[in-house]
């Protein structure tokens, strides 16, 4: 799994964001807006520490659901 962390600028606005992807597929993604301090960091080209700490992962969850409850539940609301 590889973590891709890319900055964008375009006309004084800016988007962070970081992509977590395994092979060719991305597993999840996260896109912030830039603050006012870090898009002007950004366009002079200098360092700002902790700019990707912000955006966390965020994974979907699965349900899993067994046959039987699944069976139940359209039994029960049978009107006939």
């Amino acid at each position: 799994m590889t973590i891709v962390r890319e900055v964008e600028m375009k006309n004084g606005t800016g988007y962070k964001s970081v992509k977590v992807m395994k092979g060719k597929r991305t597993i999840s993604s996260v896109r912030e807006p830039l603050h006012s301090v870090e898009s002007t960091n950004v366009a002079e080209r200098k360092f700002t520490p902790g700019l990707f700490q912000t955006t966390e992962r965020k994974t979907k969850k699965k349900i899993h659901r067994s046959r039987k409850t699944t069976r139940n539940a359209r039994k029960r609301f049978t009107f006939f």
